[in-house]
Formats: C-alpha cells, sequence, structure tokens
C-alpha cells in the first residue's frame, strides 16, 4: 500500500520510516508470544490486511487461541516467535478477513459487544459514533458495514473456526463506572453472548485503554467471571500472565514500516512504566 495523507498522517508516515530502520535491528533469535488487536477491516483494504498477514508469516509463526493459552500457562514450551490474533467490537466489515484467515489457516479471537449486535440495524451507526468509535475519518470508513454489527447467526459461523470473546456489553465502562454498571458490562455480556450462541465464554477484552476502563473492582469481577483478561498495553507475553495479556494494536490499513514499529521491543518501552503502574495497583 502507498502512503496516502487522506488516510496516512504525517505521524504515521514517520513510524513507517522509523519501523522500517528499527527492523534492521531487531533480535530475531529472542523468543515471542504477541498478540495483535485489529477493529475495523474495511473492504477497501482488504488486499492490504492480506499484505499484513504475508509479511507476518515471514517473521512468525501464527498460533489458535487454544495454542496461546498453552504457551501462557506454560503447559507448552514457546521456542521461536509466535502471534496470534483478535479482533475487537465484532464490526460486520471483520467478514471481508474471513476468507483471508481461511486461506492461512489462522484462528483468531472475536472479541463481541451484545448491545452493539442487538441494536437495530437502522440505529447501529448512531450507537457505534457514540460508544465505539466517536471519531471517524470517511476515507477510511465509508461503508454501512464500517459502522454496523455482526448478526449474531455470523458469531455463531465464526465460532467453528474461531474463538469467540467478550467485549463489554454496551463498550462503556471506566475506573468510575458504578458496580452495577460493572457487573453489566462484564458479566450480563458475557452471559448474553453464552445464551445467544450456545458458548462458553472464558476470555475477556477491556475496552479503549485498560488503565483508564478497568479499575480493581472491574478487574476482581473480570478475575471471578473469566480465564483471561486482554489489555491495551503491548508488549511480550513470553512471562505473562492469563488477567494481563499484552496486545499491539495494529490496523488493516497501516503501512508495513508502521507494523514493524508497533512490533518493535523499542516501541513497547514507551509502555512500560504504565503497565508496571497499572500492574502494582491491581495488585495491592
Amino acid at each position: 500500500m502507498k502512503i496516502d495523507f487522506r488516510i496516512h498522517s504525517v505521524s504515521h508516515f514517520v513510524k513507517h520510516l522509523l519501523g522500517h530502520f528499527l527492523w534492521v535491528f531487531k533480535n530475531n533469535k529472542c523468543p515471542e508470544l504477541l498478540v495483535l488487536n485489529y477493529h475495523g477491516t474495511q473492504k477497501k483494504f482488504i488486499f492490504n490486511f492480506e499484505e499484513q498477514i504475508i509479511f507476518l508469516l515471514s517473521c512468525y509463526e501464527f498460533v489458535s487461541p487454544k495454542e496461546f493459552e498453552n504457551f501462557l500457562n506454560s503447559s507448552q514450551k514457546c521456542n521461536g516467535k509466535k502471534i496470534l490474533l483478535t479482533f475487537d467490537d465484532g464490526i460486520r466489515n471483520n467478514k471481508q478477513v474471513f476468507d483471508v484467515l481461511r486461506k492461512y489457516n489462522i484462528s483468531a479471537i472475536f472479541f463481541i459487544i451484545p448491545g452493539f449486535v442487538d441494536t437495530l440495524e437502522s440505529r447501529q451507526k448512531e450507537y457505534f459514533l457514540k460508544n465505539i468509535r466517536p471519531v471517524t475519518n470517511q476515507h477510511i470508513d465509508c461503508e454501512d458495514e464500517d459502522f454496523q454489527s455482526l448478526a449474531w447467526e455470523d458469531v455463531m459461523k465464526l465460532s467453528e473456526d474461531h474463538k469467540i470473546g467478550c467485549h463489554t456489553y454496551n463498550h462503556i465502562m471506566s475506573v468510575e463506572s458504578s458496580f452495577e454498571d460493572l457487573v453489566n458490562e462484564i458479566v450480563e455480556s458475557k452471559i448474553q453472548i453464552e445464551k445467544k450462541c450456545d458458548l462458553k465464554i472464558n476470555s475477556f477484552c477491556s475496552i479503549n485503554n485498560t488503565a483508564r476502563s478497568v479499575n480493581k473492582v472491574a478487574f476482581s469481577v473480570i478475575m471471578n467471571n473469566y480465564e483471561s483478561h486482554y489489555t491495551t498495553f503491548p508488549g511480550n507475553n513470553l512471562l505473562g500472565n492469563s488477567f494481563l495479556i499484552r496486545r499491539i494494536n495494529i490496523e488493516s490499513h497501516w503501512l508495513i514500516g508502521a507494523v514493524k514499529l508497533a512490533l518493535s521491543p523499542i516501541d513497547w518501552l514507551r509502555w512500560t512504566n504504565k503497565f508496571n503502574s497499572y500492574r502494582k495497583y491491581i495488585s495491592n
């Protein structure tokens, strides 16, 4: 994909260049257990998404959600560089990547928002702009499916090849949420997905910035109702724990150099203090 300043900011272009530079010095022998998260996968960027997948295949081995759990829990030794894909929000345009994932035999986790799924289709764009992404770029999100949710039948079909996780009930959690609201966002959402899809849901993904959306009480509720918690902190999960899983954000319209930067341990350094502070906060 070529640079397009309607889509890519100047800072993104700088990250693209820096990523290519830093990649030269990346330690290819150091084991890594990484998780990537995507959001929308717009139709116009599906070829770029496949190029990203091809690039990742040249450097990493994709693992299934179950394999990732085994590595994380040390029931299986992790050698080399492993990577797991996740997709947040359950946006309808995620259907664009189903064939690509099947083509490369990749199993991912799709984190669903039941309140979004249950919203009338005619009001889903309004819901999306209010609860999920208030600021959008018309050159990125421009089709109806970019603002709409997967249907429950889509989620059930997905579960045949992929894992389904919970991404809150309405995508409105914050550290200031009441206990009742936390129970609704964390617990009732799980119950709703399990009821609609006849599935066991054991993975939760926090929204926006984990440090701003999951307080001590919320963290405790998550631990009591799930087996794993996927956060917004980037990094290597080789020595991680199942309730502080780090994830690296990447989007389908990104240039490859920016992807390389996101995968660079040097880029993770800026999050180290925030992650350590949060880990100390929830453990006290």
